[in-house]
């Protein structure tokens, strides 16, 4: 797990965060937003969260980042999907700070694009799906890439590759030139899939991976990632509901006033709440705990997830479904988020199965160490 700094400075923290926020709020209006629905790239914007350093919060002082730690890094994302930043901010700053975590170094164009990473579906079974090769110049990998986020805007997508003798490698592959086969989610963002067959990769894009990649991937820190993002875009969807419900009045007072609304606001609220708990216990752990809580904050995320955007949609009532409105910009991102890296039922599975091999006498020990 990537954690820059062992003491957080709270100072820079929070102006780093303010900062964010500015911009996000100042800059992501609704007509980028419909403007990013229609599938425009907003490479403006990209160059202002690129100019205040953003993309390399996670990145140590030494290699030119920030060096933020992890949690501060998802707190900007937290705050990104309060807006619906339609940009690969959250791959980006994952991609470089895992990358210079294994000793890479970072690319030139690291200020004009922004990076990915790969989901690794088959990472569910102990497995990954790439697999590399050497060869006279370097590398060949081979495999099927799925849902890659943003593959044509960005420079390159970070993944994990199993070497011949079974060694765990992380791969920089270039995204120009891939052949991607372009589709895009609920939330009108890009995603792409390609299939590679002994695709050449340079030498200096080749490293080994580190100790908490070589099993799992780079699958948990995409869902802690979209956890994350989960966790501010239902936090906009309450606000959002809140405010209507104390302005549209029915027969004589605020809808507020009545208690199913009532009933589906405390729901919403205590739903938020306890996603975001999961997902700030996540962001502190490492090893095996780590694994585990990105578990946890992921399905709960998930589960919160449609909960929050159909009480969203039910308490707005008709101009809830409407284009005009902005509450679909951030329930359509719900929806797809819930999903990536990972839905609610494939991290159950995987916490239940790890639960079930260390026995029954270990249940109790597992709740009150992850409590």
């Amino acid at each position: 797990m990537i954690d820059i700094m062992t003491q957080e400075n709270d100072e820079v923290a929070a102006i780093v965060l303010d900062q964010a926020a500015r911009l996000f709020q100042g800059e992501v209006t609704r007509q980028l937003l419909a403007d990013a629905d229609e599938g425009a790239w907003q490479q403006a914007l990209w160059q202002q969260v690129a100019a205040a350093g953003l993309q390399l919060a996670l990145v140590p002082e030494a290699d030119g980042g920030a060096g933020l730690s992890l949690s501060v890094g998802l707190a900007v994302m937290r705050r990104a999907a309060q807006c619906a930043l339609p940009l690969p901010l959250g791959e980006t700053m994952l991609a470089h700070a895992l990358w210079a975590a294994a000793g890479g170094e970072l690319a030139d164009d690291v200020h004009e694009q922004p990076a990915t990473l790969a989901p690794e579906p088959g990472s569910e079974n102990g497995g990954l799906r790439m697999t590399l090769r050497r060869d006279a110049d370097g590398w060949q990998l081979s495999g099927a890439l799925q849902g890659v986020p943003w593959p044509e805007q960005s420079s390159f997508v970070l993944l994990c590759a199993r070497e011949e003798g079974a060694q765990t490698m992380l791969v920089r592959l270039p995204c120009a030139g891939l052949p991607w086969a372009l589709d895009a989610n609920l939330a009108h963002e890009p995603r792409g899939n390609c299939t590679l067959d002994g695709h050449a990769v340079a030498a200096a894009d080749v490293r080994p991976a580190p100790l908490d990649l070589r099993d799992a991937g780079l699958q948990p820190h995409g869902a802690l990632l979209r956890a994350w993002q989960l966790s501010g875009a239902m936090q906009r969807c309450f606000d959002l509901a809140l405010a209507y419900s104390r302005e549209r009045v029915q027969f004589g007072k605020t809808i507020s006033a009545y208690t199913p609304v009532q009933t589906m606001l405390v729901e919403m609220a205590g739903h938020i709440a306890a996603a975001g708990v999961a997902c700030e216990g996540a962001a502190k752990m490492a090893g095996e705990d780590f694994l585990r809580a990105v578990a946890v904050a992921k399905s709960r995320a998930g589960e919160a997830a449609g909960v929050v955007a159909a009480h969203a949609h039910q308490v707005h009532g008709a101009i809830g479904y409407t284009q005009d409105h902005g509450l679909h910009h951030f329930t359509r991102r719900l929806w797809s988020w819930r999903d990536e890296f990972g839905s609610e039922a494939h991290w159950n599975r995987r916490l239940g199965a790890a639960v079930c091999a260390q026995g029954g006498a270990a249940l109790w020990r597992a709740l009150v160490r992850s409590a």
